[in-house]
């Protein structure tokens, strides 16, 4: 009967420190730049899982700013929290477009959070000088997102499924008002479209899953020709910035 009471202790002290090693926070987080000031974007994800005696967390943030002609705007800010304390559970989540919140909630069971969204983010024109001659530009930048996920709060712990895309595409035009010029303008602005695909659960003792960040590709070119009599005398190149489709795990559990 001892041996028994000796083997058990053992056993106990065993799962004890397997479970407080389980225990703690892991995260993952990434950033982008995309292009410049004329014509780009950039932006953070990130994601946080946390568990320990009767908690358990999972955290998304993201964040975006579009830039255009030397003007900046806020694109999609999204923000989700899961939590499950000691059996008080709770889904929060925000989304904001253009720095203006468009959708946000509290819950306490299990919800699916749904939103697609389009919104112009900037708008404006500005004069650069191509060679001796100024050229005005006139444009807009749209963004965009479709989020739909899956919050997962029972007694055991919380989970987080689904998927979260966001992009910034823009248009552009120019005009020169001196007489006997012309100008050719190319007008390639997808500037950015990433998606946040997460498939997390986090209980008190447990965790499992991943997040995974994909990026498709971004081809950003403003550039301008100046023309007289079918010849180019002058070209000045704004922004010329590509990258091909990619995909990253923000977080494995």
């Amino acid at each position: 009967m001892k041996n028994k009471r000796i083997v058990f202790l053992a056993a106990a002290i065993t799962f004890g420190c397997y479970a407080e090693g389980l225990a703690g926070t892991r995260s993952g987080y990434n950033s982008f730049n995309f292009g410049n000031s004329q014509a780009g974007a950039n932006g953070t994800y990130s994601v946080v899982a946390e568990n320990r005696s009767n908690y358990s967390r999972i955290d998304l943030n993201a964040t975006g700013t579009v830039k255009f002609l030397n003007k900046s705007a806020k694109g999609v800010e999204f923000t989700a929290t899961t939590e499950n304390s000691a059996g008080r559970k709770s889904a929060v989540y925000t989304l904001q477009v253009a720095g203006y919140v468009v959708d946000s909630g509290t819950k306490s069971v299990s919800y699916v959070w749904s939103k697609p969204i389009n919104r112009t983010l900037i708008q404006t024109s500005a004069t650069v000088t191509v060679g001796p001659v100024p050229v005005t530009i006139s444009g807009a930048v749209g963004g965009g997102t479709n989020i739909g996920y899956t919050f997962q709060l029972d007694p055991a712990g919380v989970g987080v499924s689904g998927n979260a895309s966001a992009w910034a595409s823009g248009n552009a035009s120019a005009g020169v008002g001196v007489r006997g010029f012309n100008v050719s303008l190319r007008s390639d602005l997808q500037l950015a479209k990433t998606s946040l695909n997460p498939s997390v659960r986090v209980t008190p003792t447990t965790w499992s899953g991943s997040a995974n960040l994909v990026f498709d590709p971004v081809s950003i070119n403003l550039s301008i020709a100046l023309q007289t009599l079918n010849r180019v005398l002058y070209q000045l190149n704004l922004a010329n910035y590509s990258a091909p489709s990619s995909t990253r795990t923000l977080l494995q559990l």
